[in-house]
């Protein structure tokens, strides 16, 4: 990753990043694993990738976001 990372814009290629995780989460689910473990392995990798790849404040600001996202209700499931 650049420098110049910013979390606030999504990089052009986040869509196709994100199914091929989902699809690979699905695999794992079907094979037997449980969603907790594997949300656990996910985000301490990505933690260990983030540190790896951006200065300490950006990494902050990341997470951040996610949490900010969180309170807002970003991840809520729609109502149907």
């Amino acid at each position: 990753m650049s420098q110049s990372y910013d979390p606030n814009t999504p990089p052009p290629d986040l869509n196709q990043v994100g199914i091929r995780l989902e699809t690979l989460l699905r695999q794992m689910v079907d094979e037997g694993i449980s969603p907790q473990t594997i949300t656990a392995a996910l985000l301490g990798a990505t933690l260990h990738f983030l540190s790896a790849s951006l200065p300490e404040e950006q990494v902050i600001r990341v997470l951040q976001n996610a949490i900010a996202g969180v309170k807002a209700g970003q991840l809520r499931q729609p109502p149907r």
